[in-house]
């Protein structure tokens, strides 16, 4: 007997325009990890309303709790892909908040999920979000893995300022 894979799910874009963000949010709790692509798009597009809402969905303890329902938990990854997504100081201080709570939450899964990916994520941010990215990296209260990681989104940015900014950045 073979095992049958659930068909992916297919939004158009019409739908999701007719959406709000608390349908969205819903939305990408219950795709797991089916949510299709133009759905991350089509959030990011929201904005800072949708910035506004992740941060609801997802700034408590409450979300962060280590039995967390598998659907809820994938709202975690496709939050910090629509946050790379929103070009905003908001969105990156908001993944900063993301990356220490799954430190502290030792959500290692999803700090699996990104590792390496953080510079690109935090590509389009401006430079205060590098600064708490920065911060972040010298927080030894945390686990060196999500400090790493916070490293290498200083050391990317560096890297597009030129060789002083990269060696500054370095020291």
């Amino acid at each position: 007997m073979m095992n049958s894979t659930p068909a992916l799910p297919a939004w158009p874009n019409e739908h999701l325009a007719g959406l709000s963000l608390e349908q969205l949010v819903d939305l990408l709790i219950r795709d797991e990890d089916r949510a299709p692509r133009n759905v991350i798009d089509h959030c990011a597009a929201r904005g800072e309303e949708m910035v506004a809402q992740l941060r609801a969905a997802l700034d408590s303890d409450h979300a962060w709790r280590p039995d967390v329902s598998p659907e809820e938990w994938w709202l975690r990854l496709h939050a910090v892909m629509i946050l790379g997504l929103v070009a905003s100081e908001s969105a990156g201080l908001l993944l900063v908040r993301f990356m220490r709570r799954m430190a502290l939450r030792e959500d290692v899964d999803l700090q699996d999920w990104f590792a390496g990916h953080w510079p690109s994520l935090f590509r389009n941010k401006p430079q205060l979000v590098v600064d708490a990215a920065r911060a972040l990296s010298e927080d030894h209260a945390l686990d060196w893995y999500i400090r790493c990681q916070a490293a290498d989104v200083v050391i990317d940015a560096a890297m597009r300022g030129g060789v002083d900014a990269l060696n500054s950045a370095l020291d």
